[in-house]
């Protein structure tokens, strides 16, 4: 070990601070530190030097992607053009012949044979079997209404907007003209409005309103992002030659039209710039485990569009490069759903090399998807020989920006012990007061702090790990479910929802900055960030936390340290989130053979278990205000009811406050609360923990001070002179 006091100017740190794929080893050490530049916009911070841009292949990204020339614009006049052609398809078929395939091909020819429309199509392009073609054919001209699941199998209602349009365009040349016509119509249809109609039906039967509307929304699905594909499957062939060359100029071009292509020359709002104003330039997509999956849709929008026309998609975001290493570092503990492991399996046939190596192992980590059967013969190649990230020295700490998520593993074994941190770096209004939340595995899926995510507005303190900053007279916290704290609005801080790229990212305080500080060395791995922010409006000046992960053998110990002030007519109240009831003894709780933690200060202090049957969710003590939304079973009572959703949920909170800790209206402030707790995790005889003051504490050889300012100092007593220090300026 060497002695770390290093410090880089803010505008190198933030370009150094987001992950590079593959080039930097855990054994480089780093002293990553950030500026928040939350008040003015992200231009205006690029040209002050306080912000850094979203890099791109070595060039800022602007949000606005320009697309081609119009006569570089082109469409590919034979069939089929979308996902499969006359170029890919001997690649598609060889591979599909591989035993890899085999109980995809099994899965594929079952639906197939039960009259299912999309995977006849699909083997009619891989076998010429022109029964399979009549069968889908025969699927389109009987069209009465929408399609739905029980046709385009594996797909929630927006995805079912694509399913006809590929079969309609894999079918194509065993179609008459007068079938082609009904066909076109009558897929069309199925979209349930016009690409001029101002206010068409969203997927869930409500109108969005006359305005344009920003698809990063796209959650929603929108069905405007596959009406280009029906374009393409009919442009040139004399079958509505003006209405598929209009919505293509339209979706090239980013008109006041409901249509959406790649492109987002005036507004931002192709799908390559959203897929940027979400992921950045990391990979993660804002919050992985809650919102990811929906992304699948652009991953569908990107594949068919670069088939139709040649242009690179694909290559123009890092999005799909990064995904597997975002997915393998901030997932904490739960487990991605099955649409999720679609995305990833795409990237094995997508990316080369490492990237595709390292896409094989998340799916055999992870397990692969359900879905999309057919997507996923197409797209991904499971032959593909899996690289663990041990072996590509993929670092085990660093900062998701997309993801604002701050990760520390001990290791890449299935066993590590892992601790999640949430910082955002975007504030979008989702998961408000989720700064400094974060979760602890020790093993795979195996969560000893979990992070819950029941709704977006309930990724906080609550409902994971984090601090309390609440009114104890406020009694409708059942209601708002969530501590006190700002809720951004949605896509836009200021002035509500924005509706393009451009604009989201120029609200004061969408780049909200993430974390002040980040360490990560071949001996402690820390970060700092500053939250009060959060709590502007009810007078909270100060709330900083700080967390420092030490790997130490066949020990880790995390330690955590806040200060805070708090105006007098609130409470505040450290809190830890576990999956089971702990021991408390005096200043500290545990739970036997797995953690050991410690409270240093406040040094007078109350310890509180609130958990299990109909305490699963609520306030500290006297108040024990139940504060679930109850989504998801997350109800009083599910502990005992349902014993399982204790996987999901956990089974209660440790809280810590300050003894006597009462609010006085008349008083300006309480004192400042400082609260620091250290957490060992290892199946050892604990260590001892002793105190030296509210912000300093030793243990093992380990001497860590803290500083209210998110500053701090770590020694290894055992080396007479080795001090490490994250260098603020």
């Amino acid at each position: 070990m060497q002695q770390q006091n290093i410090c880089f100017s803010k505008t190198l740190c933030l370009t150094v601070l987001s992950l590079v794929l593959f080039t930097v080893s855990v054994k480089a050490e780093n002293n990553l530190a950030t500026n928040k530049g939350a008040s003015i916009s992200f231009m205006q911070a690029i040209a002050n030097g306080d912000e850094q841009p979203v890099m791109v292949n070595g060039q800022a990204w602007t949000f606005r992607t320009p697309p081609p020339p119009v006569n570089e614009r082109t469409v590919r006049t034979d069939h089929p053009r979308l996902l499969l052609t006359v170029d890919n398809l001997p690649d598609i078929i060889l591979k599909l012949q591989d035993p890899v395939y085999s109980s995809y091909m099994t899965n594929i020819t079952s639906r197939a044979d039960s009259g299912r429309m999309f995977e006849n199509a699909f083997l009619y392009q891989l076998t010429g079997d022109l029964n399979r073609a009549i069968s889908a054919k025969q699927t389109l001209l009987a069209f009465t209404g929408d399609y739905g699941e029980q046709i385009i199998f594996g797909y929630d209602r927006m995805s079912d907007k694509l399913g006809p349009v590929l079969v309609f365009d894999w079918i194509m040349d065993t179609l008459t003209e007068p079938e082609k016509i009904q066909i076109f119509a009558n897929v069309k249809a199925n979209f349930a409005y016009d690409h001029q109609t101002a206010d068409p039906v969203h997927a869930d039967g409500n109108g969005p309103g006359s305005f344009p509307w920003y698809w990063n929304d796209v959650y929603n699905r929108h069905p405007e992002i596959f009406l280009p594909a029906l374009a393409f499957a009919i442009a040139g062939d004399d079958i509505d030659d003006v209405w598929a060359q209009e919505v293509i100029d339209w979706a090239y071009d980013e008109e006041e039209t409901r249509v959406v292509g790649p492109y987002g020359p005036n507004r931002g709002s192709g799908f390559l710039d959203v897929l940027m104003t979400i992921s950045l330039d990391t990979g993660g997509v804002s919050d992985t485990n809650q919102y990811y999956s929906y992304w699948v849709e652009v991953l569908h929008a990107i594949a068919f569009w670069e088939t139709a026309t040649g242009e690179p998609m694909w290559s123009r975001t890092p999005f799909m490069t990064k995904s597997p290493q975002s997915i393998l570092t901030s997932r904490d503990g739960v487990k991605p759903s099955s649409r999720i492991m679609s995305a990833i399996e795409f990237i094995t046939g997508i990316a080369d090399g490492d990237v595709a190596a390292l896409a094989k192992y998340t799916t055999e980590y992870y397990g692969t998807s359900g879905y999309q059967v057919v997507y996923r013969a197409i797209l991904g190649d499971m032959r593909v020989v899996a690289k663990t990230p041990a072996e590509l020295n993929i670092p085990t700490a660093g900062y998701i920006r997309g993801d604002q998520v701050f990760y520390s593993k001990d290791s890449w074994e299935d066993d590590a012990v892992s601790l999640y941190v949430r910082s955002p770096y975007l504030n979008i209004g989702r998961g408000p007061g989720s700064e400094g939340v974060f979760a602890i595995d020790i093993g795979k899926l195996n969560p000893l702090a979990p992070r819950v995510r029941i709704s977006k507005t309930q990724e906080t303190a609550g409902h994971s790990s984090g601090m309390w900053i609440y009114d104890p007279d406020d009694d409708t916290i059942s209601a708002k479910s969530i501590p006190l704290q700002n809720k951004g609005t949605y896509w836009g801080w200021n002035d509500g929802r924005v509706y393009d790229a451009w604009t989201s990212v120029n609200q004061n305080g969408y780049f909200e900055g993430g974390p002040e500080s980040i360490v990560v060395n071949n001996s402690y791995r820390g970060i700092s960030m500053e939250y009060g922010g959060r709590y502007d409006r009810f007078s909270v000046n100060t709330a900083q936390r700080t967390m420092v992960h030490i790997p130490d053998g066949d020990r880790n110990f995390i330690v955590i340290y806040d200060y805070i002030d708090v105006p007098s007519t609130l409470k505040s109240a450290w809190q830890m989130r576990l999956m089971e009831q702990p021991n408390i003894n005096g200043d500290k709780f545990s739970i036997p053979g797995v953690m050991n933690a410690t409270v240093i200060s406040p040094q007078n202090h109350t310890l509180q278990w609130l958990g299990g049957e109909n305490l699963e969710f609520v306030t500290p003590s006297p108040e024990q205000l139940w504060y679930s939304n109850n989504r998801g079973g997350a109800v009083a009572g599910y502990s005992i009811n349902d014993p399982n959703r204790i996987d999901a949920f956990g089974l209660g909170n440790i809280y810590i406050q300050p003894s006597g800790q009462s609010t006085n209206s008349t008083a300006p402030f309480v004192e400042q609360a400082e609260y620091l707790v250290v957490i060992e995790i290892g199946s050892l005889i604990p260590v001892s923990v002793a105190r030296i003051s509210d912000r300093e504490v030793l243990f093992d050889g380990w001497q860590v001070a803290f500083s209210p300012d998110g500053s701090y100092i770590v020694t290894d007593t055992t080396l007479v002179g080795l001090i490490f220090t994250n260098g603020f300026e």
